[in-house]
C-alpha cells in the first residue's frame, strides 16, 4: 500500500497533482491513499465494484467523479439520502 502525506496543502496544482497519483497508481494495481489531517482519499474504478466504508457517525463523506460518471446505489447510514442516482 502506497500512503502519500500532505496532499491538501499548499498550491492548488499540486493537490490535482497529488491526486492524479491516486489514480496513476491504480492504473498500475496499487493500492494507494492520501492521508491529510482531516481524513484520506483513495480512488476507486468499476474494477473495485461496490465500495464499501466503515466510519464513525459524524465522519464526512464526500465522492467526486474523477474520470468519467459515478453511480451512487445507496446511502445507507449517511445523512443525505439517495438511491440510484450518476454524477
Amino acid at each position: 500500500e502506497i500512503v502519500i502525506y500532505g496532499t491538501d496543502g499548499g498550491r492548488c496544482d499540486h493537490v490535482f497533482a497529488n491526486y492524479s497519483l491516486l489514480a496513476f497508481a491504480k492504473g498500475l494495481g496499487l493500492k494507494a491513499i492520501a492521508k491529510t489531517a482531516d481524513g484520506y482519499f483513495f480512488y476507486a474504478d468499476e474494477k473495485d465494484g461496490r465500495v464499501e466504508l466503515n466510519e464513525p457517525v459524524g465522519t464526512t463523506v464526500s465522492v467526486l467523479p474523477f474520470d468519467g460518471d459515478v453511480t451512487l446505489d445507496d446511502s445507507t447510514g449517511l445523512f443525505y439520502p439517495y438511491r440510484n442516482i450518476i454524477i
